[in-house]
């Protein structure tokens, strides 16, 4: 099954009003305050976008550059951005934020050489290396990085590539959607030394040098599969552990260790406030530069429901002096969402509530089904 196309809803009529000197629309999450809806790359770094699907261009009509056939590969598009740095934010509310970092392209001497180049431009024009540049190349850079060779098996020079990451603020790195667990990894790459010995514990955000890399209460438990039957209720799905303990890492001048002892502890409590320790099994296989990463798990949870309410809440403990709830996220398929007006659902003769980070179950007795006819029609229908 191909991409879904983003751009294929937006019409020409839906840019009648641009200014004419604007020759390009990036589908965006949002649109920028100013006068027109028109951004431009020393302003508005947030809207920087590598996908050719979210970028349209003004050629005898509005067409996305994948359904155009030009300018498609990354370099050219980093061209194009610095021969139009003016273009208009359209609103998409279906734009995915998160970074991709599924493995890309190989990295190699050429792709070095191309980030170079678009680096020196972009200092050439406006005398610095501008953030909106910074998150583009960075969309074509992590994912090459993600990658089972070694940079001596890409034939790449591991000091210039550090030299490379170097030009990027690590504020910038931090911002752009990088998973947590690659992000400790680059910044360990780029500074040869494990980042992980040197974070600080700030209101559940673990930061190194005063930036947040790691917020540990964000970081969802993102629950797949649910199922309740016979008085439990079970739950299983992934998580990233970004402090997991690896390997001895290949890279030069990263210490043997990356850490000794994780600090964290992760487990979930009922209702009653009991812990349990968390069933963990190996999740998606995950490498950094030859470095086969453990920090992706699966994982199993299951509470007692019985004839009341039963309750369950993900949380996290660190060096034993700071505890709080972690996040729950559910697939569609369970259809289950924090807000308000989706943090409940029906399971077989269960039902089920969201609500400030604990999931709760009971049995479905006649008289929740009574209030679900009055006040959750569509859910009383498909009862």
């Amino acid at each position: 099954m191909g991409k879904k196309n983003i751009a294929g809803k937006c019409k020409d009529a839906d840019f009648r009003g641009i200014d004419p000197s604007v020759s390009l629309v990036i589908l965006c999450g949002e649109t920028p305050g100013g006068k027109g809806h028109i951004a431009s790359v020393e302003e508005h770094y947030d809207y920087a976008v590598a996908d050719p699907r979210r970028i349209l261009l003004r050629r005898a009509g509005w067409k996305s550059l994948e359904e155009a056939g030009e300018a498609t590969d990354f370099f050219s598009i980093c061209r194009l951005f610095l021969e139009e740095p003016r273009f208009y934010a359209q609103p998409q509310t279906q734009v995915d934020r998160q970074a991709n970092t599924q493995p890309g392209k190989q990295l190699n001497s050429k792709a070095m050489g191309g980030y170079e180049n678009i680096i020196d431009q972009t200092v050439q024009t406006y005398g610095e290396f501008l953030p909106f540049f910074q998150c583009l190349l960075l969309q074509d850079l992590v994912p090459r990085l993600m990658t089972k060779q070694t940079c001596r098996e890409m034939g790449v020079d591991e000091d210039l590539l550090r030299r490379l990451l170097e030009k990027f603020d690590d504020d910038m790195i931090a911002g752009c959607g990088i998973p947590e667990d690659i992000l400790i990894r680059i910044l360990s790459f780029k500074y040869q030394t494990n980042i992980c010995e040197k974070l600080v514990y700030r209101s559940g955000k673990l930061k190194y040098e005063n930036l947040s890399i790691v917020p540990l209460k964000e970081i969802p438990f993102v629950v797949d599969h649910m199922s309740c039957s016979d008085g439990m209720c079970q739950l299983e799905g992934s998580v990233i552990r970004p402090l997991e303990s690896i390997a001895a890492s290949p890279l030069e001048g990263i210490a043997a260790s990356p850490y000794k002892g994780n600090p964290i502890e992760y487990y979930y409590a009922d209702n009653r406030n009991r812990h349990y320790e968390i069933g963990w099994e190996d999740g998606e296989e995950l490498y950094f530069l030859g470095e086969r990463m453990r920090t992706r798990k699966r994982f199993t949870a299951r509470f007692q429901v019985g004839s009341k309410t039963g309750g369950i809440r993900f949380m996290y403990r660190y060096k034993n002096a700071f505890q709080a709830r972690i996040r729950m996220v559910f697939s569609d398929t369970i259809g289950l969402n924090e807000d308000g007006r989706r943090n409940t659902a029906v399971l077989g003769r269960y039902y089920v509530k969201l609500e400030k980070r604990i999931l709760f179950a009971a049995p479905l007795h006649w008289k929740t089904k009574l209030k679900l006819f009055f006040t959750f029609s569509l859910k009383s229908i498909k009862m």
